[in-house]
Parts: structure tokens; C-alpha cells; sequence
């Protein structure tokens, strides 16, 4: 039994380590879940059509945006038009904000269609999710997150760009858990003969 519980010590010092091994890997590029809403819509669309979601894959070490991979929510984009692109920060620090848009078009035909999602930070570097900018909660200037539908411009409510759970993380301590639960299993087992 004393070489059971040895083990199980082991065990869990080396999950320890491969998560701070794994954490440490992340503070470099970190993916970033978005959820944008709305209240209102051109077209007559109902007010959930054009929330935004998607996932952005940052270097939190450089403020450099590794991917963009954005969506309205009830509609599918065929094509990219123009290139994902990263601007910013705009405005005087500390009151910027930095733009991230991603674009399609033949979403309903030859129209436009861009996603602009606006961020009340002046770096990326060690940036590690929060609100976006939108018309609860405006950057500097009062702008806001946005869509862009042709000429029709329509603007988010609220919205988050939240830290997306690494499946990494999310495996080693869904093991840890596992382990430990069947060490005590073992041990009140053995209590009770």
C-alpha cells in the first residue's frame, strides 16, 4: 500500500510539472473565444443574426495575432475579401484601443461584409482577455465593435474575448482528479477490511 500511495505522490507531482510545463507554453499563444451581440439589425434580420463569435489565436509574449478565424453567428462566410487584418493601437495612450477585423464577401451575394472587433488595450503583449468595445461598454472616443453589411453599418451591444480552456490543461487535471479519487477509493477500501 505504501508503494501504491508512492505512486500516486509521483504521479501527481508529474502532473504538476506537465502543467506548468504546458501554462508556461501558453503565456506565449494563447487562443482567445469571442461573443459579440447586438440589438438591433439592418435588412430585418432578427437581433441575434449578425452576433459575432469565433475564436483569435494571439503570442501574448510579442502582441502579435497569430490567426483570426471569426464568424457571424448565424451565417456562414464563403470567402475571404480583404486578408485578415490587425490594426492599432489608435489614439493617444492610455486611452486606445486597438482594432482586429476579419472580412467576406458572397455572404448574400457581391456585398462587403466586415467584422470589426475593437479591444480597450494599446498592446497585446500580456494580454489576457476581457471586455470588447461596444456600446455598453465604449472605448475611448465612445467607438464600438461593429459589422459592416454592404454600405449598413450595425454595432455590438456587449461582447467578450475570453482565454479558450487548452484541452492540455483540461486532460491533466480531469487525470489528476481521476487518480486521486481511485487512491482514496483504494484507501477506505483497505480501511474498512
Amino acid at each position: 500500500m505504501k508503494q501504491l500511495g508512492n505512486q500516486a505522490f509521483a504521479a501527481g507531482i508529474a502532473a504538476v510539472l506537465l502543467l506548468m510545463a504546458s501554462n508556461a507554453l501558453a503565456d506565449e499563444i494563447q487562443t482567445f473565444d469571442l461573443v459579440a451581440t447586438t440589438a438591433s439589425m439592418p435588412y430585418g434580420q432578427p437581433a441575434s443574426f449578425y452576433d459575432a463569435s469565433g475564436q483569435i489565436v494571439i503570442d501574448t509574449t510579442t502582441g502579435v495575432i497569430d490567426a483570426i478565424n471569426l464568424d457571424f453567428a448565424n451565417a456562414s462566410a464563403v470567402s475571404t475579401y480583404p486578408p485578415d487584418t490587425f490594426y492599432g493601437p489608435w489614439g493617444p495612450a492610455p486611452d486606445d484601443f486597438i482594432d482586429i477585423s476579419e472580412g467576406w464577401s458572397g455572404l448574400y451575394g457581391d456585398g462587403v461584409y466586415d467584422l470589426e472587433i475593437l479591444l480597450p488595450v494599446d498592446s497585446l503583449a500580456g494580454y489576457a482577455g476581457g471586455l470588447i468595445c461596444s456600446t455598453e461598454n465604449p472605448c475611448p472616443g465612445g467607438a464600438g465593435s461593429f459589422f459592416l453589411i454592404g454600405e449598413s453599418y450595425g454595432y455590438y451591444t456587449s461582447g467578450t474575448l475570453e482565454l479558450s480552456p487548452e484541452p492540455s490543461s483540461l486532460l491533466l487535471a480531469i487525470t489528476g482528479a481521476l487518480g486521486i479519487g481511485a487512491a482514496l477509493r483504494q484507501k477506505r477500501a483497505k480501511s474498512s477490511c
